[in-house]
């Protein structure tokens, strides 16, 4: 189940805001085709990441994240952990599901 075009850019600004403050200040340092390269998996894992949101898959999307992985949800809460995290993601996708469904 897709949930759309405006969460898969939402989706995919937030994950290129956490890149962005993520990369190294080494990162100017690299060569062209080094660049490249780190482009082409970043364009990997924002596509991967994108398509297990859309498709409510908190378990996949999970992986995609760092053990070390920090959300803050609408609530202001800090949840620290894959374990923790994924737990999250599976309430508001169970939700976001059912709010599908009861529209069919």
């Amino acid at each position: 189940m897709r949930m759309g075009d405006r969460s898969s850019k939402l989706a995919g600004l937030g994950i290129i805001c956490v890149l962005a403050v993520s990369l190294p200040d080494s990162a100017s340092d690299k060569r062209p085709s080094s660049m490249a390269s780190d482009e082409r998996a970043i364009r990997s894992l924002i596509s991967n990441w994108v398509e297990a949101y859309e498709d409510l898959d908190a378990k996949r999307l999970a992986a995609l994240e760092t053990p070390e992985v920090q959300v803050v949800d609408r609530f202001g809460v800090l949840h620290l952990g894959q374990d923790e995290v994924s737990t999250v993601h599976n309430v508001w996708m169970v939700a976001a599901h059912n709010a599908q469904a009861k529209k069919l």
